[in-house]
């Protein structure tokens, strides 16, 4: 039984990296600079349909600005789409 619960959190947890992972490549596909990528934190909704992610990259002048939040939600063929992206100031 034991072995059973593991493995079932260890899929949750599989299924949550690949989601991580695809949203912030889709991130820093939209950078001039993808490596200075940082990542705060990731919410995802509990039926899996909608995300935000908190993230900062460099700038054209090669400084850090403002975080931004992205609002991701789930496509008609389940892929992850951008469904708003906002500058906010994080303090």
């Amino acid at each position: 039984m034991r072995e059973i619960i593991s493995g079932i959190f260890l899929l949750a947890f599989l299924v949550g990296c690949g989601d991580s992972y695809t949203i912030k490549s889709i991130i820093k596909d939209k950078l001039n600079d993808p490596d200075s990528a940082k990542f705060k934190e990731l919410v995802v909704s509990r039926n899996g349909e909608i995300a935000c992610i908190s993230w900062n990259a460099k700038n054209q002048a090669g400084g850090y600005g403002e975080w931004k939040y992205t609002l991701f939600s789930k496509g008609n063929d389940s892929s992850w789409e951008i469904r708003e992206d906002e500058e906010v100031n994080s303090d």
